[in-house]
């Protein structure tokens, strides 16, 4: 039994990280700034650290590649 509540919970968990917003051209840069600011503001929800995983997401490719993988960049925002 406990084994299906931690399948379930690890299938819930995967289906939240793809709820992550991607850059796209139709976002607005306003929108692009609202998207980040809200997932900082509730970086623990729904999972640990989302709203960092959310602000990498919009990262520019350099400050991708200069701050290293989202690990990284994680102890970064937290520094």
């Amino acid at each position: 039994m406990r084994i299906f509540f931690f399948l379930l919970i690890l299938f819930f968990f995967i289906e939240l990280k793809a709820e992550l917003l991607k850059p796209s051209a139709d976002l607005l840069p306003e929108d692009v700034i609202s998207i980040q600011l809200s997932a900082l503001k509730e970086n623990n929800n729904p999972y640990i650290n989302a709203g960092i995983e959310q602000t990498w997401q919009f990262a520019h490719p350099m400050n991708r590649k200069f701050t290293g993988p989202l690990l990284n960049f994680t102890k970064m925002m937290y520094s």
